[in-house]
């Protein structure tokens, strides 16, 4: 329904060969560009409140750049890895065996949700034939790997694959063993460049993103990470450059989509399939009761007439969740005890 209302609501035309979200510096969009391809990029620093993800306005921005990119387009994500790193678990309280964490914190609660609303976009481009790529640090993606709507996509929706690589290798200026997940594995696995050798390390590393120092209580050695940990986040211009090549080859191929595809009769209106569907489960996680809401209240707004009364049933039905959502962390965390 919120993809619908993004539609009816402003001109959506393909035109993005390259969404990248959580952009950052955005080198990886600049490579394209300068290679002639059009880029969309998102990224909270670019707008505090238009590209704000867990915000309405800002992940219904996330939607509409999702449908504005081409068939055959590449995505890249690369959501914010600090409430999922081993350094975080002291306090996140994640491990695989939980997933949530520690639902007190603010910080958890939005992490989980971000997730959430991520899945429903991997969606939306496995629907468009869409390339994507999911990163996350070595570090991160034992948990992450866990939450229970992106668990479930890899593992009943869409055919995903997974590859570990070092970051370095396309000239980042530190180690960064990563982790990725995406829908093609020949693009996957041309990531992987080998052992990161010790003498290529050393030669080629710029910056530390962990100290080591004894910890006087206990006079054991921890590590510490250092300023320029934030800013290994940023993709190096050598992942875009490699990306470009290898998508371009990758366009020629068939690719593997769904790993079952439900039987829809061909006589049926996009309506009655609609109206077919079932609303057993609203998605109260990614906040998507709250989104629909907030969407039909845009002044831009256009339903078509055949569709008002159908719209207006499901604002009837969601408002009854938008209170679960206030009460959901409480309800997870009483599950989990």
């Amino acid at each position: 329904g919120c993809v619908l209302l993004v539609m009816w609501s402003t001109d959506v035309t393909s035109r993005f060969q390259l969404v990248e979200l959580f952009a950052g510096r955005g080198q990886v969009g600049a490579v394209w560009r300068e290679n002639g391809r059009s880029a969309g990029q998102y990224d909270w620093d670019y707008s505090r409140k238009g590209m704000d993800f867990l915000g309405n306005g800002g992940f219904a921005s996330a939607i509409y750049m999702a449908l504005c990119a081409v068939p055959l387009s590449l995505w890249l994500m690369g959501p914010d890895c600090g409430p999922w790193t081993v350094i975080s678990r002291g306090t996140s309280w994640r491990n695989v065996c939980n997933f949530w964490g520690n639902l007190n914190l603010e910080w958890i609660n939005g992490s989980n949700c971000m997730i959430s609303r991520l899945t429903l976009l991997l969606y939306i481009g496995t629907a468009l034939r869409c390339t994507w790529l999911l990163e996350q640090p070595a570090g991160s993606q034992p948990v992450f790997a866990r939450h229970h709507r992106f668990e479930h996509f890899c593992n009943t929706v869409a055919f995903v694959w997974r590859q570990r690589f070092w970051m370095q290798h396309f000239g980042a200026p530190s180690a960064k063993p990563t982790a990725c997940w995406g829908n093609d594995p020949d693009i996957l696995h041309s990531l992987d460049k080998g052992v990161l050798k010790k003498t290529f390390r050393e030669e080629h590393t710029s910056v530390k993103t962990t100290r080591k120092y004894n910890d006087k209580k206990t006079g054991k050695s921890r590590f510490q990470g250092t300023p320029e940990l934030k800013s290994s986040q940023c993709y190096p211009r050598g992942l875009g450059e490699h990306l470009l090549r290898v998508h371009d080859e990758s366009k020629a191929k068939p690719g593997l989509d769904m790993r079952q595809k439900a039987l829809i009769d061909p006589m049926l209106t996009d309506l009655q399939i609609f109206r077919s569907l079932e609303l057993d489960d609203p998605w109260v996680d990614a906040k998507i009761p709250s989104l629909y809401l907030y969407l039909m209240k845009n002044p831009r707004l256009s339903i078509p007439d055949e569709w008002q009364a159908q719209m207006e049933l499901l604002r009837s039905e969601l408002e009854n969740y938008v209170m679960t959502e206030e009460s959901l962390n409480s309800a997870i965390q009483n599950s989990t005890n």
